[in-house]
């Protein structure tokens, strides 16, 4: 728990100094904070639904499609457990293979912070409880995580430019 603390204190201090000078005034901070906490739990509820193609693809439309793709060449670092993968299609093929294995994925959500970092940036900080059900009706969890995004308005929607979880699994 204490690295899931030290990441968020982290990332929370790396993206006050991502802040611009931009004037905004607190109703038009408060106003892009709402719409963010709106967009994600959509993205959250979503989560917790069964999965299936429309529920895919409804969760991977809150992802800016042109960001956080640096994983997409050679060579990557992905670490599942104790699996490091470092080719591409081994990478997707490992995030193919965790998504066709489960059912849903339910979070809840136990706690939230949110820093306006620029009039078109916010950074968003979730701790809570997931768990996931997998196709032969194996629960795993419930185990805690900490995710933290930058969510981006792009054309007057709120997607996910970079997104990191930490969980005690």
């Amino acid at each position: 728990m204490k690295k899931l603390l030290s990441l968020m204190v982290g990332i929370v201090l790396m993206a006050q100094g991502c802040q611009t000078g931009s004037e905004l005034t607190d109703s038009e901070k408060e106003a892009m904070v709402q719409a963010v906490k709106q967009a994600s739990q959509s993205y959250w509820t979503a989560l917790g639904q069964t999965y299936d193609n429309e529920s895919i693809s409804k969760i991977l439309s809150y992802f800016d499609e042109n960001s956080d793709t640096i994983w997409e060449a050679d060579p990557v670092a992905f670490i599942l457990n104790t699996n490091i993968v470092n080719k591409q299609a081994d990478c997707k093929e490992q995030l193919e293979i965790a998504l066709e294995e489960r059912i849903t994925t339910p979070c809840t959500i136990q706690g939230t912070y949110y820093s306006v970092l620029s009039d078109k940036k916010v950074l968003e900080v979730i701790n809570g409880e997931a768990s996931f059900m997998t196709k032969d009706s194996t629960l795993v969890g419930p185990f805690k995580y900490v995710n933290t995004a930058i969510w981006a308005n792009i054309d007057g929607e709120w997607k996910m430019q970079f997104t990191h979880q930490a969980t005690d699994l």
